[in-house]
């Protein structure tokens, strides 16, 4: 409230809880280690970004060998559909007559 120094609340100020003590000692009980955090767990968060960087470092480093392989393997793969397409095309003109009969 306006005007008054911290720590004079009256009774009207006072926040009125809407559970009782039971039920938040039981919540806090509950969620209380999820909120809690260890000292390894600080320093957890750089370790993970040292990997992420030293991972992003090999990735950058491989992938023009590894684009060229795949853009062969790529190339490679559509070689082979054509020639799969042409050879169902090449046994469907020659097993029509057959079907048809």
């Amino acid at each position: 409230a306006p005007g008054k120094s911290k720590g004079q609340l009256e009774e009207q100020d006072a926040i009125v809880p809407q559970v009782s003590a039971e039920q938040w000692a039981l919540e806090v009980e509950r969620v209380g280690p999820q909120l809690q955090l260890r000292s390894d767990e600080i320093k957890d968060w750089r370790a993970r970004i040292e990997v992420a960087s030293t991972l992003l470092k090999a990735v950058e480093k491989m992938y023009p060998d590894v684009k060229t392989m795949l853009i062969r393997m790529g190339d490679d793969l559509d070689k082979n559909c054509d020639r799969i397409k042409s050879r169902e095309q090449t046994l469907s003109q020659q097993f029509k007559e057959h079907v048809e009969e």
